[in-house]
């Protein structure tokens, strides 16, 4: 089980979540609540309505999707101190990918609520946030370039 300070340690390394304020950083820990799964357990499924983000502490993390034919396609696997589901988090839609424990993992989860009002009160975090869309943005168009060349 994770310490407040292995918590905080986390948190304060994420790519978005680390331009917060100390007293941010409080409030994201104070209203977060640490989630636990196994091996090969399901967090969502792609289609699943958007309740909030996770921030992978421990373990191991596959991002998937289903390909046109149905067979699986795992777009990333994530560690300790990434951060995943923040699409729908923002815009209350349905999940645009599944993701799967790859193996025992513990994660911050953070609902709606208390993501946006962070995004409210910190134009850094808003900053960071849409540096990482962009990156995940460019990623996803230069894989599917390649998936299109190689066809």
């Amino acid at each position: 089980m994770p310490t407040a300070e292995d918590l905080r340690s986390v948190v304060t390394s994420n790519v978005i979540f680390g331009a917060l304020a100390p007293e941010e950083v409080d409030r994201l820990l104070a209203a977060a609540t640490l989630r636990s799964y196994e091996r090969d357990q399901q967090v969502f499924q792609q289609g699943d309505l958007a309740d909030g983000l996770y921030l992978v502490v421990t373990g191991r993390v596959g991002i998937r999707t289903l390909s046109e034919e149905g067979s699986e396609i795992f777009l990333n696997i994530l560690e300790s101190g990434a951060v995943f589901g923040e699409i729908a988090a923002i815009d209350g839609g349905a999940r645009t990918a599944g993701a799967l424990a790859m193996e025992r993992s513990d994660m911050l989860f953070v609902d709606r609520r208390t993501f946006h009002g962070l995004m409210l009160a910190s134009p850094a975090l808003c900053v960071s946030l849409l540096t990482l869309m962009c990156e995940r943005l460019r990623w996803t168009s230069s894989d599917r370039k390649s998936t299109r060349l190689n066809s």
